[in-house]
């Protein structure tokens, strides 16, 4: 196993260069299909949430 070097490990996780706007609204857009699975994905989060809240005040 290989470890990154000093220059790859400092750049991880960032660009190398500012990214262009059409690039920034590719990875930053949702449209509407992305905006159904989150709101999916929210209301089963926010129902997990009040049973454990339910469990633990024992109501």
């Amino acid at each position: 196993m290989e470890f990154p070097a000093d220059e790859q490990a400092g750049a991880y996780g960032r660009f190398v260069e500012e990214p262009t706007r059409p690039e920034t609204e590719r990875f930053f857009y949702l449209d509407d299909m992305d905006r159904r699975l989150i709101g999916k994905r929210r209301v089963i989060t926010t129902v997990w949430v009040s049973r454990c809240s339910c469990a633990r005040s024992g109501t």
